[in-house]
């Protein structure tokens, strides 16, 4: 190899993604289809949970330009009837609306149909699950709203009046609480632990435990989970041992699984048993206003 020759390959593996070769269309389809196939499995999903399945399925490289090709894909896709819009959804946007019914008969059978008795006020403990972003509590909503489970999204580290409301929750219980979270795995998502029972403490929470589920050191380990090393522009990163890895890389079904975990030994059977005839009875209680009404 010339100078001339080996000065331009140094050139182009110095310059990274810039000279990365460009798929063939056999290739994008091949992707396409892959992101149909695990779209499919583990929807509904966010884009970001999309990317991680299937980086851990190594059909696409864990990198800003993967990210945007799958984003890219994932929209087009989309846009062409090819994978339902249902299977990808984004948490972090509402619409804010008061409700309102056509009459007093429609406001009854909503409310029958939504009527929730309080499962926590005959339990022994309290249970809440604790999420770093939007993203997951989107994941994990379908479990702790079986379960009528307060799921908070901390988004970061959380204001001064979100973690004051909190320890007052706690504190309002009037007996033993658990707190179970879940949250990426690097320095700043580490430290939020560490602010967050500090806060919580300070503004006088009562008696709680406070539980990291995921991300764990040992959910890295087992379970093969793709990582990064830290940034070294974190301040935090000095105290912290092993790769980066977001909540994001642990499949969609096992985040639900262990959340369920974590809320159901803390239920006394004997006492649900109880709860759900009483729940039974004023459903039915409700229903008999219902048919009641005239006309």
């Amino acid at each position: 190899m010339d100078s001339t020759e080996g000065r331009l390959k140094q050139r182009a593996e110095s310059c990274g993604p810039r000279f990365t070769k460009r798929r063939t269309k056999a290739e994008v389809s091949l992707l396409r289809q892959r992101i149909v196939n695990v779209a499919a499995t583990y929807q509904p999903l966010t884009l970001r949970q999309l990317f991680y399945r299937l980086v851990v399925r190594k059909h696409i490289q864990k990198t800003e330009a993967g990210y945007k090709a799958v984003g890219r894909l994932t929209g087009q896709l989309r846009e062409s009837g090819d994978l339902p819009w249902s299977w990808i959804v984004d948490s972090s946007r509402m619409v804010r609306q008061r409700a309102s019914y056509s009459g007093l008969g429609e406001f009854l059978e909503q409310t029958q149909r939504l009527y929730r008795r309080n499962l926590w006020q005959d339990q022994p403990e309290y249970v809440e699950i604790w999420c770093e972003s939007e993203s997951a509590a989107g994941v994990l909503c379908a479990i702790t709203y079986e379960w009528g489970v307060p799921l908070r999204p901390f988004k970061g580290y959380g204001s001064r009046t979100f973690l004051y409301e909190v320890a007052r929750t706690l504190r309002e219980q009037n007996k033993p609480a658990t707190c179970y979270y879940f949250g990426d795995r690097d320095p700043s998502g580490n430290d939020i632990d560490r602010s967050a029972l500090e806060s919580v403490r300070r503004y006088g929470s009562g008696e709680f435990r406070f539980v990291r589920v995921a991300v764990t050191e040992k959910q890295v380990s087992d379970w093969s989970l793709p990582g990064a090393p830290p940034k070294r522009t974190d301040s935090r990163v000095k105290n912290f041992r092993g790769p980066c890895v977001e909540l994001e890389a642990i499949e969609p079904d096992r985040l639900r699984d262990l959340c369920r975990d974590c809320i159901e030994q803390h239920i006394d059977s004997h006492a649900l048993e109880q709860h759900r005839l009483n729940e039974k009875a004023e459903r039915e209680t409700l229903n008999r206003m219902r048919e009641s009404l005239p006309g």
